[in-house]
């Protein structure tokens, strides 16, 4: 560890690196540039990932006991090299990568790739599917965060629209404003949801601290997406230091959080595992109704292996299954390419299996089978190629994993579009995301029906 870096870091408060993430955040791309002009570094600047890095570092290393902010003496841009410094220089989790390579390029790759790589979705898609999704499990979301998934949604939109406001929000002031969305949101509700989601700076430490996260591994498990509420003092003023760690944490870590205040967590994963299928086939059916197929009316015989459902159009057939095949980001960061394969081998086999009972009872010219799971990891296309070479296993090409983020970029799209898409080999493929439009509109509709349902008093979500 720099201890001249660290020193650095340490002119500044937490409070006052966390308001610089902010002001960063809130950047133009032109504004950007002159902070840092090289295209590589830039690239860094331009991701939404980057702000949890940056976050995480202020709040485990810099001086937190003061905590007021000179805003005229905010770090500048040559403070920001030199913070950001300490990240780029440091090897730590990185000597596992030798022995990932040498077991599969592949994974390998997928696994590194995932900090650059896993968030590209708009935010409507994210705060759609925050309605859509959870709002198949209402009550269990209410009970354990206090809010319901629209009034989360109406939190993070206060929030969005009062993001270049660089002061902390007091809880009478937030709880007076979503009042006004909502006046079923009470004081108590609006509590248990900022005691979940929120941390002091040193109570941030001290759980970093006993999760053996320390001041030497930079590029570990980041709290902040967990916490990204930081509570500055007991008087109740919290601050948002990254709007975009808020929607991760509101959208693609809620599951994880979720999952960890229930008492009997496989049987909560059970429940949702029905409730991510039947928002895949709502998200699908909003595009394709009159294509649109069960697989039980393909496959009726008890007990026989069969996917969800499928679209047929023409000579033109995909068959989708859906897994809630939920990675924990630590295997992803932290673990070995075993460790990660092993977690897709089984429920992946069964997929494709089910995927494969469809292929059979359907007589169409080109056929193609999509498995959704719910998380994203690069390179998940990769992933089917464990089972090449095995006996029954010769339709393998035909048979995409992605992302539920790819899907929804995915099947708003003309099923010729799709089709064309996927025949591609995948060395020649672009990514999803840079093939099509990536805005959903199930999950536009969704929260454009919310602004409805408010009318005037909504701030512009989809900004």
């Amino acid at each position: 560890m720099n201890k001249a870096v660290i020193n650095h870091i340490r002119k500044f408060t937490t409070f006052e690196w966390l308001v610089f993430i902010k002001v960063l955040e809130n950047q133009t791309e032109e504004e950007l540039k002159k902070i840092e002009p090289n295209s590589i570094e830039l690239y860094n600047l331009q991701n939404f990932n980057w702000y949890v890095i940056l976050a995480d570092l202020a709040l485990r290393l810099a001086e937190y006991e003061r905590t007021k902010v000179n805003f005229k003496q905010l770090p500048t841009p040559d403070d920001y090299r030199k913070y950001i410094s300490l990240y780029l220089n440091s090897s730590d989790n990185e000597s596992n990568f030798t022995k990932d390579l040498n077991y599969s390029l592949n994974l390998a790759l997928s696994k590194y790739g995932y900090e650059q790589m896993k968030r590209y979705a708009p935010p409507v898609n994210d705060l759609g599917r925050l309605i859509k999704l959870y709002g198949g499990i209402e009550s269990v979301f209410q009970e354990k965060f206090g809010l319901l998934p629209k009034q989360a949604v109406y939190f993070y939109t206060l929030n969005n629209a009062k993001h270049e406001i660089y002061e902390p929000f007091d809880f009478k002031n937030m709880l007076r404003l979503l009042q006004g969305y909502d006046s079923t949101i009470t004081e108590n509700r609006l509590q248990t949801f900022l005691n979940i989601f929120s941390i002091t700076i040193k109570d941030y430490r001290l759980s970093a601290k006993n999760e053996g996260i320390t001041k030497t591994t930079v590029k570990s498990k980041r709290l902040i997406e967990k916490y990204p509420i930081i509570c500055l003092d007991k008087n109740y003023l919290y601050f948002i230091p990254s709007i975009h760690v808020l929607l991760e944490s509101l959208s693609h870590k809620i599951f994880e959080k979720l999952k960890e205040l229930q008492k009997n967590s496989d049987a909560f994963q059970r429940k949702f595992g029905d409730v991510f299928e039947d928002y895949i086939r709502a998200l699908t059916q909003f595009s394709h109704k009159e294509h649109f197929y069960e697989c039980n009316q393909l496959i009726q015989e008890d007990h026989q292996k069969k996917a969800e459902f499928y679209l047929v159009k023409d000579d033109i057939a995909i068959i989708v299954e859906a897994k809630l095949l939920h990675i924990d980001e630590q295997i992803i960061l932290n673990g070995s390419s075993v460790d990660l394969e092993r977690k897709f081998k089984n429920t992946i086999r069964t997929a494709v299996e089910q995927i494969q009972s469809c292929f059979e009872k359907i007589d169409k010219g080109h056929q193609y089978g999509l498995i959704v799971i719910h998380t994203h990891i690069p390179l998940l296309e990769t992933y089917t190629k464990q089972f090449e070479g095995r006996k029954g296993f010769d339709f393998l090409n035909n048979i995409k994993i992605i992302s539920i983020i790819d899907y929804e970029i995915l099947i708003h799209n003309e099923i010729e579009s799709i089709f064309d898409y996927l025949k591609q080999d995948d060395e020649n493929k672009q990514q999803i995301a840079l093939s099509f439009e990536q805005r959903n509109p199930f999950c536009e509709q969704s929260v454009l029906d919310l602004v409805d349902e408010l009318s005037d008093k909504t701030p512009d979500m989809l900004q």
